[in-house]
């Protein structure tokens, strides 16, 4: 009978524990420690919601039966736990999706794609990027005879302003007397000068550039210290590295 009663004590505790979590986990409290503060999306609200009454209903059912000590009874305290913390998983992942470290960074995953050697770029003729997933326009393949072109690298500061750096050098070059100078722009966000090497051997060098600038100093200093320890690699690279098909189709490698 005491081993009876042990298992009466360790179903009721279970059924309080379950009712104690279905009551404290409510929309108010994720939100508190999971969000910025509410839960706006009304069906993410009602997945929290009954995630709560599936938890405290079966906190119920076990009290109701922990007096009936059977193998049945304890088969269902470990169905309920365990669809307890299956809930609870599927519910946050749905909740809060994983992201990956690019689609945290950029904000918008869909602008920016994985690419072999240097890693990701722009996804190609998305919003306001160009035929080679840049911004602005991209070099033409047969270069004009007269053409002067020159290649601007790096990230954000490059990537982005209204006008960028790029469009600034080649309307300072066209004002002062030399419009045939045609400056391309080839920044993408935390890119990094290890990832702008491979960009000149594997994308631009075959446009024949006549003068390439990097502008670098901020990521190659920074991104070592909260990602890729490896200074000069692409943020989280060692993950990647690691992971080297990260086209399914060959054809697509330079």
């Amino acid at each position: 009978m005491n081993k009876y009663h042990k298992l009466s004590k360790a179903i009721l505790i279970s059924g309080i524990l379950l009712i104690a979590a279905g009551v404290l986990l409510n929309q108010w409290t994720l939100a508190h420690f999971l969000s910025d503060g509410k839960i706006e999306s009304a069906w993410k609200r009602i997945i929290i919601w009954g995630f709560d009454l599936v938890l405290i209903a079966s906190g119920i059912i076990l009290i109701k039966k922990r007096r009936v000590v059977s193998y049945k009874n304890i088969l269902l305290v470990v169905l309920s736990t365990a669809l307890s913390f299956l809930l609870a998983e599927f519910s946050f992942r749905a909740l809060y999706p994983i992201v990956s470290p690019i689609d945290q960074l950029f904000g918008k995953p869909e602008l920016f794609e994985p690419k072999p050697y240097v890693m990701y770029g722009g996804r190609p003729n998305y919003e306001k990027l160009n035929k080679l997933g840049y911004v602005e326009e991209a070099p033409s393949k047969t270069k004009p005879p007269d053409e002067f072109s020159i290649f601007l690298l790096g990230g954000s500061t490059v990537y982005a302003g209204n006008p960028t750096i790029s469009k600034l050098l080649e309307n300072t070059f066209h004002n002062n007397g030399f419009p045939n100078v045609r400056c391309y722009n080839w920044g993408i966000p935390a890119s990094t000068s290890g990832m702008e090497l491979a960009r000149i051997v594997y994308e631009i060098y075959d446009y024949t550039p006549d003068l390439i600038i990097m502008y670098n100093g901020g990521n190659d200093l920074m991104i070592n210290l909260w990602a890729d320890p490896r200074p000069g690699f692409p943020f989280n690279y060692f993950i990647y590295e690691n992971n080297p098909l990260l086209e399914k189709d060959v054809a697509k490698y330079p």
